[in-house]
């Protein structure tokens, strides 16, 4: 049976976003045990089966304390045990060439423009863009999951489009545990993102916090352990801006989306973010996004888009004057792009085309 190695992950399974999290959903799809595809994920994790289909190989090191080991340790590993290699974003940057070089098939998913995240400095920036080099030229496919990032990459016929996949629309009621966890005693906006200048958080709580109280709070959820939240968004900590640290509860964050009067999603850095897949299958209240392309091709008329701040604080208002009886209403769905079945088929098709070479 062909073997599939999957790195760039610390392992399954995981409380982390983006990649790590596509991994998880990918090798858990219970289909892959009817096709001869098997997968290793190469990590952090102890070396044993993850499911029928899915094992897990430890490289040795942690991703965090030996990063440029950890990338060299599971290239060598993957290429030697396996017969194709899933890269998921590019720090594997010059050994990317290894698998290649070695007869075997690499695809690349670049998981965004993590050289336009303004967190880094223009230095690390630089850096970021030269590490983008090496990965896609070596990668027999680049795995874009927005169209837009066609033109970000210049990959021609070498990328293929394959989006996150969306969870079933459902409409969750707040329970008390999440009620008294997050402290809910009245109407609430809600964001829910990495608490980084790429993502406009603040963009959004200086056009809420400009209305003062009108008896709505605005609920943030994130780690307030990053330098943006320290030297930025700190300052509006307090009164009806709540934030309320990290969530990891997947039923938590799913009543949180499903009550709220509003959502914003502000993620403005290249693709398909996840957290917008789980707001357009969640949220009943406005779903209100950063105007950007990324957003637009995901949401398209399901969403509203504002990149100023007095026509965002505008639209807060509005909505908190229809309150309660006139509430935005929306019927939470999922685009056909992002079902499951869609992206199990194009992952085993591209399977099967680079392993056929």
């Amino acid at each position: 049976m062909p073997t599939i190695a999957l790195i760039g992950t610390r392992g399954l399974p995981n409380r982390h976003g983006g990649f790590e999290r596509f991994i998880e959903l990918l090798v858990q799809d219970p289909r892959w045990a009817k096709t001869d595809v098997r997968f290793v994920v190469y990590g952090e994790a102890e070396n044993g089966p993850y499911n029928a289909w899915t094992s897990q190989r430890n490289v040795g090191f942690t991703k965090d304390s030996r990063k440029l080991r950890f990338y060299f340790r599971s290239a060598m590993l993957a290429t030697r045990e396996c017969d194709a290699v899933l890269c998921c974003s590019v720090p594997l940057s010059i050994f990317s060439f290894w698998p290649r070089l070695n007869g075997k098939p690499l695809i690349m998913n670049p998981d965004g423009c993590e050289w336009r995240r303004t967190k880094w400095s223009l230095l690390g920036r630089a850096a970021i863009a030269a590490m983008y080099v090496p990965a896609i030229t070596a990668a027999s496919r680049v795995v874009i999951d927005a169209e837009a990032l066609r033109e970000d990459f210049h990959l021609g016929s070498k990328g293929v489009y394959i989006p996150y996949s969306a969870p079933e629309p459902a409409v969750h009621p707040l329970n008390e545990r999440t009620r008294e966890r997050v402290g809910i005693t009245r109407p609430y906006m809600l964001l829910i993102a990495r608490l980084e200048p790429e993502n406009n958080v603040a963009l959004a709580l200086k056009a809420f916090h400009a209305l003062g109280d009108r008896g709505v709070d605005m609920i943030v959820v994130g780690s307030t352990k990053t330098r943006h939240y320290e030297e930025t968004l700190s300052a509006m900590d307090g009164g009806n801006i709540r934030f309320v640290g990290p969530l990891y509860d997947q039923q938590m964050l799913d009543e949180l989306r499903s009550n709220c009067v509003a959502y914003f999603h502000g993620h403005s850095v290249g693709g398909t973010n996840p957290s917008l897949l789980e707001a357009l299958s969640a949220v009943t209240g406005a779903l209100i996004c950063h105007d950007n392309k990324y957003n637009r091709e995901v949401a398209g008329d399901e969403a509203e888009y504002y990149g100023d701040p007095k026509a965002l604080s505008a639209r807060f208002a509005e909505i908190i004057e229809a309150l309660p009886d006139g509430a935005p209403a929306r019927a939470p769905r999922r685009d056909a792009r992002f079902h499951p079945d869609a992206i199990f088929d194009r992952y085993l098709a591209l399977f099967q085309e680079v392993l056929a070479r």
